[in-house]
């Protein structure tokens, strides 16, 4: 991945597939480099996806972005998941902070509570993200 086409950002969302080596020089480079998860939907494609359905917690496929499925918020697996694989990943990979994305997606399904929770055991967690 080029870094220069981020050249006039100062901040970066990038996804969790962007090498190592990409995050630390746009980090070098003095921008705020941001992973990207989502906590409502996961993307067959995502390296952690295989996990959630073997885990038992996905719940049927979202309409609006093919190739994804939501995930059930309310099963304490998800946030484990989370927690104690899918965050650390993200943190080897040299990413300081990550955005949390469709918590509207939550909401729309009248589940953002568990959203909320979600925020609040990756950040107990990992009190330096």
């Amino acid at each position: 991945m080029p870094t220069t086409e981020f050249a006039s950002y100062g901040i970066v969302v990038v996804d969790y597939a962007c090498p190592a080596d990409a995050v630390a020089e746009l980090r070098r480079q003095g921008k705020v480099v941001f992973d990207y998860l989502s906590l409502a939907k996961v993307h067959r494609k995502r390296h952690f996806a295989s996990d959630v359905q073997s885990i038992g917690i996905e719940d049927k496929p979202d309409p609006q972005f093919p190739g994804s499925v939501r995930v059930n918020d309310a099963d304490p697996k998800w946030s484990e998941l989370l927690v104690q694989v899918i965050v650390p990943q993200i943190k080897k990979l040299g990413f300081k902070e990550i955005f949390l994305d469709d918590l509207d997606a939550l909401k729309k399904r009248k589940i953002e509570k568990y959203g909320v929770a979600l925020i609040h055991d990756i950040r107990r967690a990992n009190p330096e993200l």
